[in-house]
């Protein structure tokens, strides 16, 4: 073990279970909860057909004024108190910097009632790597 991975036997063995159960945790974790999400090529199909989407960006203001996907801005830490701008039944993609607050808050709005609700994966920055490579990145 020890030629495989060097320093390891010097880490206290708690170290080691502590890191075990943290990513044990993280695969149970999304393994419970099944979060839609759509590509940003299935986006850029859909806004391209002229399809009713709501893009809701979950970002805090200084990120979206760097770049944005002309969504609606209500950032994560206000979603819980502003989720009644939102219509329930409309199809909803969210999307952030790289997907993880998106993701949450999907999940979030899916808790409260939201039926067609999409994480975008990868977020806005898969968006300016694939679809608009002249949008400008943090």
């Amino acid at each position: 073990m020890n030629d495989l991975f060097p320093g390891f036997a010097a880490l206290h063995p708690g170290y080691i279970l502590f890191a075990f159960v943290l990513l044990s945790a993280k695969i149970e974790y999304g393994a419970k909860m099944n979060i839609p999400e759509i590509s940003v090529h299935e986006l850029k199909a859909l806004l391209d057909a002229n399809e009713d989407v709501f893009i809701l960006d979950v970002r805090n203001p200084n990120e979206f004024a760097i770049c944005h996907l002309n969504g609606t801005l209500i950032p994560m830490n206000e979603l819980p108190s502003r989720m009644n701008e939102l219509n329930p039944e409309q199809r909803i993609v969210v999307h952030c910097h790289a997907g993880g607050r998106s993701r949450r808050a999907v999940e979030f709005l899916s808790q409260h009632g939201f039926k067609n609700v999409a994480n975008l994966r990868g977020g806005i920055t898969a968006w300016a790597e694939e679809i608009d490579l002249t949008m400008t990145k943090y």
